[in-house]
């Protein structure tokens, strides 16, 4: 996959992110500390499915997630200035 490539996937989940207003009222809600540990939380299970190798976990969706996660801290980062 190309930085590109992995940049788009990302950014599309993002965005899907953002069309769930659930979801939107939860973001407003969390710290950055909390976006630290949902972050660190993804990762690891990221970490877990490739060692293990575990059904029905996709690796690559794992760090797209952590990749949205990250987007959506520096968002609320932003917005806090």
């Amino acid at each position: 996959m190309t930085r590109t490539e992995a940049l788009q996937l990302i950014t599309a989940e993002r965005e899907r992110q953002t069309l769930d207003n659930q979801l939107v009222t939860y973001d407003n809600t969390n710290t950055i500390n909390d976006y630290v540990a949902y972050i660190v939380s993804y990762v690891g299970r990221a970490a877990e499915t490739r060692r293990n190798g575990r059904e029905g976990c996709d690796y690559v969706d794992m760090l797209v997630k952590t990749g949205a996660l990250v987007l959506a801290a520096l968002e609320v980062l932003n917005e806090s200035k």
